[in-house]
């Protein structure tokens, strides 16, 4: 049975929320593993130096996001990874601060081929032209940003735009989780480029605003493709430079 250490993290907007960040990056990392038994409210209650009440909640946050069942008789315990909720944006937010491991990155890349298309062809029949002014502005702010935070901030932007855009209830419902698989997207691909990516990339998106401009929906959605095959070009590249770097010094030692 596991306590929870003193939490060193910046603290959250409430005491449960603290607690729920701290115990869901615990499990969704592997710190506390499938089987595991939570400790009992009074013990984490008094080890995190907060009410019972607060532990209480956090249990059914978390209990909502599928990391752990909660029983009367058997107590708290940690669920398996199929039990868990991979849409919610929290569970997505902590994968992206954990490791990532390569079946994760391929099906987070499969999930992005079966929505951002098929949406950026509906966005261009069905968009409004204030929606697609939003596309273009997100844009212009890509290819305005000096620094690296804010074009990423800009290309969420964008990408959010789109899945707006086609004015889709389910597919609006999934905007966090996407913008969530977005970062974690993006830091996997985060290996350096120079002005000439950074142009090229721009080239991509753009062609994805002509294309809603136009009303093109075949368009739009090869666009699109590009930009998902970019993406997955960076992520194996950065992970095989990730590879070679780690091996590098052990084969040296030799």
């Amino acid at each position: 049975m596991l306590t929870c250490r003193a939490m060193t993290r910046p603290r959250p907007k409430s005491f449960h929320d603290q607690i729920v960040e701290e115990l869901g990056a615990k499990i969704v990392s592997g710190v506390l593993a499938s089987g595991t038994q939570v400790s009992p409210e009074p013990i984490l209650a008094e080890s995190l130096g907060v009410g019972r009440l607060a532990v209480r909640e956090a249990m059914k946050v978390l209990a909502a996001k599928g990391l752990i069942v909660i029983r009367p008789k058997t107590g708290t315990h940690v669920l398996p990874r199929e039990a868990w909720n991979l849409f919610d944006p929290a569970v997505l937010r902590w994968h992206a601060a954990a490791s990532f491991d390569d079946r994760f990155l391929a099906d987070l890349v499969q999930l992005r081929r079966m929505i951002e298309p098929p949406a950026a062809r509906l966005a261009a029949v069905q968009a409004t032209d204030a929606q697609i002014e939003a596309v273009r502005s997100a844009h212009a702010a890509m290819a305005a940003a000096t620094a690296q935070e804010d074009y990423i901030a800009a290309d969420l932007r964008f990408h959010a735009a789109v899945l707006a855009a086609c004015n889709n209830q389910f597919i609006r419902q999934l905007q966090g989780a996407i913008s969530e698989v977005l970062k974690i997207s993006f830091t996997a691909s985060s290996a350096p480029g120079g002005r000439q990516e950074r142009l090229f990339a721009l080239s991509l998106h753009e062609a994805l605003v002509t294309a809603l401009v136009q009303r093109d929906g075949d368009a739009a959605e090869a666009a699109v493709q590009r930009l998902i095959e970019r993406a997955e070009d960076r992520i194996r590249g950065a992970r095989q430079a990730a590879g070679a770097a780690k091996a590098g010094p052990a084969a040296g030692s030799r």
